[in-house]
């Protein structure tokens, strides 16, 4: 055999071992798509959750179901369970986690404009962020727990924002009604309770790098979700002058999701964008560009 015929007998074995080993690289990424789709069956998730408020344990710390599941569930249902995986895994980390509840004065000072939340102490989550390899506190976020008042003025400040939602999209078709479901949010009043699965919680926002204020100093957080069931959650961030000037509320209605987003414009919030959730985000919607 010629050095000819050798250098193609060693290239031709070399692509062969390098179509080989991306056959098993595409098999092991199938195989692991296939455990995560199982591994957030939200099915088998509704059915702990309703076992779990029939024995009167914590409904939102759910095990995930056992690998073997054979249901997998497709486009919508696929991305919302993915969604309540991770956020019932945030969940479980903050409740393993969690220092004792107290009455806590925010450290921002709500009096110099209007804000849902006013001047006053809230029952305060203290949730400690560590390092994932030496566990070390970098910082801790503080989560005050509206009140009544604080409660219903959100409310307003969420019914507002879909007031102007609904308007927007008067002539898109076949859109839902996307409206929260206000009664299911719970006011916190007593630093002995375990958090309601729904409530409603402002975050005072930090100092940028360079040690300015942010432009967004407050942010109002809402969970009117439940599970894999229909509902809605979302997060409003406010100016200094109370004026809610962003905010993201995602939507789930009969196994279809959405995702409505609010921006500032002349002065008050407006819909820039609605998404269809799924294997693919799809634009429902999008506010055309001022015109000058």
């Amino acid at each position: 055999m010629g050095l000819f015929d050798k250098a193609k007998r060693m290239a031709k074995n070399t692509a062969l071992n390098v179509a080989q080993k991306a056959v098993e690289a595409a098999a092991d990424a199938i195989d692991q798509a296939k455990g995560e789709v199982q591994a957030t069956d939200w099915v088998d998730w509704a059915r702990k959750r309703r076992q779990a408020r029939r024995s009167g344990s914590d409904p939102d710390i759910v095990l995930p179901p056992a690998e073997g599941d054979s249901f997998q569930p497709f486009g919508d249902e696929q991305t919302r369970a993915l969604e309540e995986r991770y956020r019932r895994e945030a969940r479980e980390a903050m409740y393993r986690d969690l220092m004792p509840m107290r009455l806590e004065m925010p450290t921002y000072d709500l009096s110099c404009a209007t804000f849902p939340f006013g001047p006053r102490e809230y029952v305060t989550l203290t949730i400690p962020h560590r390092d994932e390899t030496t566990q070390k506190v970098l910082y801790e976020e503080k989560r005050y727990l509206a009140d009544d008042e604080a409660l219903a003025e959100t409310c307003k400040a969420i019914s507002l924002l879909e007031f102007i939602s609904e308007q927007a999209l008067i002539s898109v078709q076949a859109i839902p009604v996307l409206k929260t479901d206000l009664k299911a949010l719970q006011p916190v009043t007593d630093c002995e309770d375990i958090p309601p699965g729904h409530f409603v919680y402002m975050t005072v926002n930090p100092l940028t790098p360079t040690g300015r204020p942010p432009k967004y100093p407050i942010s109002i957080a809402f969970d009117a979700y439940e599970g894999v069931e229909s509902g809605s959650h979302g997060s409003i961030d406010f100016l200094p002058d109370g004026t809610p000037a962003k905010a993201d509320i995602s939507y789930w209605i009969n196994r279809s999701g959405y995702k409505a987003s609010f921006r500032l414009e002349n002065g008050g919030p407006v819909l820039t964008l609605l998404m269809s959730l799924g294997y693919t985000n799809t634009v429902v919607y999008r506010r055309p560009k001022a015109t000058v």
